[in-house]
């Protein structure tokens, strides 16, 4: 097996790191986002693509807050995920 990047989502954590892989995730939430927004239907279910690009940004932004010694964005997700689970 190739030891290199092979799954989108680890593709997508090695390239959260660089100003060009926030760029695209930021762009992909913001493209489906807006796109379904303006139309005259609006299910819920047409704005979950954006869903993982918002949890990368999350993602990204706690990672970054935990590095420079604040805890508090981990444990907040951690309540939110919790709280999630519970309904």
């Amino acid at each position: 097996m190739d030891s290199r990047v092979s799954s989108p989502a680890l593709c997508f954590a090695v390239l959260i790191g660089t100003i060009v892989g926030l760029m695209l995730v930021v762009v992909w939430a913001l493209t489906v986002l807006v796109f379904f927004s303006m139309g005259t239907s609006r299910l819920e279910y047409y704005t979950m693509p954006a869903f993982p690009a918002l949890a990368l940004l999350a993602g990204a932004q706690c990672a970054d807050c935990w590095e420079r010694g604040s805890k508090w964005p981990g444990v907040a997700l951690a309540a939110i995920g919790h709280g999630l689970a519970l309904v």
